[in-house]
């Protein structure tokens, strides 16, 4: 009868701790992701929004008698649309939980290896270095991209 007791509290236990490692990968996972998709829309954000004020500047001295709602709803369109492309194009690069479970190893230092060189181990000198790179480069130690 202990026993069972004990199995059910372990088991209890996993579970609770399966779900808040999930639950924190899923946080991980959209972070990463909303980074991602901030990351790609920055650049047409800036040029489309250059393009928009031309051309409201425009369009307010060549016409006049136009109403200031039909340009604003243009632009707030038009600036959706580019935000859903964005979202599409960022997500090639969008992590899965199961990835961001991996990432939140990697920063928690948990299962190392002394024999794995592709990874950092406390005992060595170069302690957030990725295989092949240099100590003070840019290179992150999650992402094989330079940041």
């Amino acid at each position: 009868m202990l026993t069972d007791r004990f199995c059910a509290m372990t088991a209890a236990t996993e579970n609770f701790n399966r779900d808040h490692w999930q639950a924190q990968a899923r946080q991980v996972a959209r972070t990463v992701n909303v980074a991602w998709w901030l990351e790609t829309l920055s650049a047409p954000l800036l040029v489309g929004a250059i393009l928009t004020a031309a051309g409201l500047l425009v369009v307010r001295r060549e016409f006049p008698q136009v109403e200031p709602w039909p340009l604003a709803a243009t632009s707030g369109g038009m600036r959706l649309v580019l935000g859903v492309a964005c979202w599409a194009w960022a997500g090639r690069r969008f992590e899965k939980p199961e990835q961001s479970l991996v990432r939140i190893e990697a920063a928690m230092l948990l299962r190392k290896s002394p024999h794995d060189d592709s990874v950092p181990f406390r005992g060595r000198r170069s302690h957030f270095t990725v295989k092949g790179s240099r100590r003070n480069s840019s290179t992150s130690v999650f992402m094989k991209e330079p940041i």
